[in-house]
């Protein structure tokens, strides 16, 4: 009994906190958005950024604490992977810089060989003997011991570069074909949005988009169907909002995260995506196609794993 009401005491007090950051929060919004019209600043979104950041250093360390609380759940989506991918890339240089001199070096030596190849040659046949044989030899065996060596390093380098260019990948959150986020920030960015639901009770749904298989059954060639499916990312992308997520899952599927959406709002979203698609001329080879969309939602449960929610919204495609 005295554990359960431990608990109810704790919870009591998380729910207090979470009360006092958003307070904090609205009044200071209220403050920026105040200040901007004080100062002729046309209310965009980076130039509400700019005053956030700046008004927030004025505050005190307590109501910084309590708005950095709310801020911090959606930084984490963003996590260390910038920082991963820059540490790669700067190895990367690095280990090319080494290979660059060694493959200078190798250059230089394979000259110098050649040169003393000529420069033998020229003793031998001026006088034939055995000292300018074994002269020659152990010349050859010093450069071709510095040509093991600097061969040996660039192999080395190489495969280095090889595990850091397979980190970088790893890393990126970027589908390189459809120029949108991967399934893996996909998934972070579904994490932290359950995070947010969880502490402050906001709806919020998730959106799957793929072509529909009998409208595009006549194309044959694998690279059409792709383009395809790009051009209906990029039509994702028009009509979607700033704060949206949209991310290719897999085998040509789209998930979008509709942040602050509930289920009527996130079918609206469907339809608008639905009818985009039947309204665009989608043309290959000079013949004019009729591409449509299947789409899906679900509600972004807290009850519910991140997998789970990703699947009840494929089970409808």
């Amino acid at each position: 009994m005295a554990t359960q009401e431990k608990d109810k005491l704790v919870d009591k007090d998380l729910e207090k906190k979470k009360v006092v950051s958003l307070k904090s929060l609205n009044s200071f919004s209220q403050l920026v958005t105040r200040r901007m019209i004080l100062d002729n600043i046309p209310p965009t979104p980076i130039n509400y950024h700019v005053y956030f950041e700046k008004l927030l250093t004025g505050q005190s360390s307590g109501q910084r604490k309590a708005i950095q609380d709310i801020l911090d759940l959606e930084n984490e989506t963003k996590s260390d992977h910038l920082s991963q991918i820059e540490k790669d890339a700067k190895d990367s240089f690095v280990l090319m810089k080494s290979m660059t001199s060694s493959i200078s070096i190798i250059h230089k030596k394979a000259r110098q060989m050649q040169s003393l190849t000529k420069t033998k040659k020229d003793e031998i046949l001026k006088s034939p003997n055995a000292y300018t044989l074994i002269s020659f030899e152990e010349d050859l065996n010093a450069i071709s011991k510095i040509l093991d060596t600097h061969t040996n390093n660039i192999a080395d380098k190489y495969k280095q570069i090889a595990q850091a260019s397979k980190n970088f990948d790893d890393n990126t959150i970027y589908d390189k074909r459809y120029d949108i986020h991967n399934k893996k920030y996909l998934l972070s960015a579904l994490d932290t949005e359950l995070g947010s639901i969880k502490n402050f009770g906001h709806d919020s749904s998730i959106l799957a988009i793929k072509t529909d298989e009998d409208s595009i059954s006549k194309i044959k060639l694998q690279k059409d169907n792709i383009l395809i499916a790009k051009t209906v990312a990029k039509m994702i992308l028009r009509t979607s909002r700033r704060s949206d997520v949209i991310a290719h899952y897999e085998d040509g599927v789209f998930i979008m995260i509709l942040k602050y959406a509930n289920m009527k709002q996130a079918a609206q979203a469907a339809q608008r995506i639905k009818d985009m698609t039947l309204a665009a001329n989608f043309i290959l080879d000079s013949q004019e196609i009729d591409v449509k969309t299947n789409t899906a939602i679900a509600k972004i449960d807290s009850d519910m794993t991140k997998e789970q929610i990703i699947i009840s919204a494929l089970d409808q495609l």
